[in-house]
């Protein structure tokens, strides 16, 4: 069956679809999401005062300023971090074990953790991990710090006042053990952190019920859409197509992080090979662990030995490759490294875009658009449901940068058609 669809009755499914993309963000709203259970201040007591504290420096230019309070006037103290000395790309650093959670029936479903932060002088350098940051680093039950796992609390790039923080970092059974680190890996500057609390949270049951509704629902809208597109009247190689495409981009959404880095992992390998140039070693920040599979860098650490107990992570200096100047290899390397995930969003995207579109004449094209566009929203709501997944607007942009992609291409392609059949026709009357 041939011909060109109708698309009146795809406005219902997605319609639908905004709607169950608004229900998922209001759901995934901690306010609403979470119950706290239990609290935990972390004072900034010196490792080697009477009693000791909950915190380590696990490099030098840590300093301790028990004196101070906190803007809770608990006198929780202080801890301030210049960057380590006499190193190249020295980091100086403080890590304590959040007190939450050690207790194997403890159900605890996520941590919230509050901090303040104060910035004074910070210059950044010009790597990534060069930079002031508070993070959680989650630990697996084999001692393995789990770089999926969402982590990030705050990053300091210039001088500020003090300021608070706050974020929520969910707990599953692969996490054995959770820490808080706060590290200075600037040129220059002092970064000061105070005020720091950890909660445990439950979820509330209406949430989880929720979800388990509009996870079905999910599921009902998509199966909808593909029927939908299966009746429609397009050529069975569109109908295909379209099919595979999206559900390609749905795969690309909800796969969680571990199995998706995977299957980006052998490309990235491949291009990281073929691009980097060869560089000299950069020493380690913290004596006894080596240059690469740093934490603090975003990468997946090298796989220690399987050990009875879970070990601290300790922050390194990334690769030479990520600290060299930027230049045009370096850039390429990093787009390698980083922009993977990004480049397949775009290049799906555009593809679905220009299918969808060559299979409709150009006055139906901004219908089609704004299906699309509502797909890419719906691909980002679902990683709501995805603890190692975050729906970010960013992402929503590259998708619609995609779709604008490939409604150019289809443009390109439609133009070169007309002319291609004008030309035959011109010669078909010529011979004539």
């Amino acid at each position: 069956m041939t011909g060109y669809p109708s698309f009146a009755y795809f406005w219902r499914p997605a319609i639908a679809a905004a709607v169950l993309c608004l229900v998922s963000v209001l759901s995934a709203v901690p306010l609403w999401r979470y119950v706290a259970v239990d609290t935990a201040a972390l004072p900034f007591v010196p490792p080697r005062a009477a009693g000791g504290g909950p915190w380590r420096a696990t490099a030098s230019g840590a300093a301790f300023e028990t004196g101070r309070s906190d803007s809770s006037g608990t006198g929780g103290g202080s801890v301030r971090l210049s960057p380590g000395p006499g190193r190249p790309g020295g980091v100086s650093a403080v890590q304590a074990r959040l007190p939450l959670g050690d207790d194997p029936d403890d159900d605890i479903d996520a941590v919230r953790v509050t901090l303040e932060l104060e910035a004074e002088d910070l210059r950044p350098g010009p790597a990534e991990w060069q930079v002031g940051r508070a993070q959680v680093l989650s630990v697996d039950r084999r001692g393995r710090f789990l770089w999926y796992w969402p982590h990030d609390i705050a990053l300091v790039r210039a001088s500020q006042p003090w300021r608070g923080y706050e974020t929520v970092i969910p707990r599953s059974d692969d996490v054995a053990v959770m820490y808080l680190m706060i590290y200075n890996g600037a040129r220059t500057g002092v970064l000061s952190a105070r005020a720091v609390r950890a909660e445990a949270l439950h979820e509330r049951p209406l949430f989880v019920a929720l979800r388990s509704v509009v996870i079905l629902a999910w599921v009902g809208v998509a199966m909808w859409s593909a029927c939908l597109v299966a009746r429609a009247r397009l050529r069975p190689i569109v109908r295909v197509l379209l099919l595979g495409t999206a559900g390609l981009a749905v795969i690309g959404a909800v796969l969680p992080q571990p199995q998706l880095a995977h299957l980006t992992a052998p490309v990235e390998a491949t291009l990281s090979a073929w691009l980097a140039p060869p560089q000299p070693s950069v020493p380690a920040a913290v004596s006894g662990t080596s240059a690469s599979g740093s934490p603090l860098s975003g990468e997946p650490p090298a796989q220690p030995t399987p050990r009875p107990r879970p070990s601290v992570p300790r922050p390194s200096v990334p690769r030479a490759a990520d600290a060299a100047p930027a230049g045009l290899l370096t850039t390429l390397i990093g787009a390698a490294r980083i922009g993977l995930k990004q480049v397949g969003h775009f290049a799906v995207f555009a593809l679905l875009a220009l299918i969808a579109l060559g299979a409709v004449p150009p006055r139906r094209w901004l219908a089609v658009l704004a299906l699309l566009v509502t797909f890419a929203l719906t691909t980002e709501a679902l990683q709501l449901f995805v603890i190692t997944r975050s729906a970010r607007l960013v992402d929503v942009a590259i998708d619609s940068g995609g779709l604008l992609s490939g409604v150019a291409a289809a443009a390109v392609l439609g133009r070169i058609t007309a002319a291609a059949r004008g030309w035959r026709r011109r010669a078909s009357g010529a011979r004539s």
